[in-house]
């Protein structure tokens, strides 16, 4: 079995599989980008595929969490495209959130009050 050439200039061809992908990661720029999601910010981040996995070595390396976790890799359109797409359910998370955390606070208050068991 050999591997695909992929010229350095070429874009990815996705799916790509995973001798492909390893040999654009060893390149400093891929071309490749990767749509991250962070649970515990309701967020999307968008950055380059070498930095996430730098970052992700140096958590490693420094034995800490990671928040974001990776939901697509590909050319930049496909990633803001699907980014694009999620927006609507991060929209609707903040809003369930933030409904949350005004019962809770309203449930407190009525807690605190005199009288009140």
């Amino acid at each position: 079995m050999t591997m695909r050439q992929v010229s350095p200039m070429s874009p990815p061809t996705l799916p790509m599989t995973l001798p492909d992908l390893a040999e654009r990661l060893e390149r400093p720029q891929s071309g490749l980008w990767v749509l991250l999601w962070s649970q515990s910010q309701n967020a999307l981040h968008v950055e380059p595929l070498e930095r996430m996995i730098a970052a992700n070595r140096a958590a490693y390396t420094d034995d800490r969490r990671m928040d974001y976790v990776p939901l697509v890799i590909g050319e930049r359109a496909q990633v803001d495209a699907t980014a694009t797409a999620c927006r609507h359910t991060i929209m609707d998370r903040a809003e369930r959130r933030e409904e949350a955390r005004s019962a809770a606070t309203r449930a407190r208050a009525h807690l605190g009050r005199p009288g009140v068991a």
